[in-house]
């Protein structure tokens, strides 16, 4: 069971299993690891690669660049899509603050929009 609220994406993914999760490296991190190479970004080192501003960061800066087009689809369809609208729909049903609802809101709409445009499906 995913925590409410938690922004990593080992939280969020049906297929890792719990005991994986909450080590400091699970099972994702390595594929997110290699993506981020490839596209010269490092993780902070207060961070973990799998946690939400950094994939999208990433998404961001694959999809800006048609040399790395096949990244940024890797990030969408094997990482983002998989577990951010489960995450969303998390922070819209248990936050009271506005602010929050419409920020998870317009972040599915963004990745919907990425969706759309690159012909992929959830």
């Amino acid at each position: 069971q995913a925590r409410p609220g938690s922004p990593f994406e080992s939280m969020w993914r049906d297929d890792i299993p719990p005991r994986q999760r909450w080590g400091r490296w699970p099972p994702v991190v390595a594929a997110l690891d290699g993506m981020y190479t490839t596209l010269a970004i490092a993780v902070p080192p207060n961070a973990r690669s799998d946690e939400i501003t950094v994939e999208l960061a990433a998404v961001a800066r694959a999809a800006a660049c048609p040399l790395t087009e096949n990244v940024a689809r890797a990030l969408i369809t094997e990482h983002l899509s998989r577990w951010l609208p489960e995450f969303l729909h998390a922070v819209v049903e248990t936050t009271s603050t506005a602010f929050y609802r419409e920020l998870a809101d317009a972040t599915e709409r963004w990745l919907d929009g990425l969706l759309d445009r690159r012909q992929v499906r959830r």
